[in-house]
């Protein structure tokens, strides 16, 4: 007979159980919201140049 090792089963752990794990995940989550944040700016940006450029070269006609 093969002895079977005292070893336990694997325990599930979440990725926040582990308090490293769970500060690389907040600081992940922040860095994707800053970029979002930036990304939702240059959008915003991009829109109101194109508006002020399209009415700037549209004649007012009266």
């Amino acid at each position: 007979m093969n002895p079977k090792p005292d070893i336990a089963p694997p325990v599930a752990v979440s990725a926040e159980d582990v308090p490293a794990e769970k500060e690389r995940l907040r600081r992940r989550r922040s860095r994707s919201i800053a970029l979002a944040v930036i990304l939702a700016s240059l959008v915003i940006l991009f829109y109101v140049i194109t508006i002020l450029k399209l009415s700037a070269a549209t004649p007012l006609v009266t």
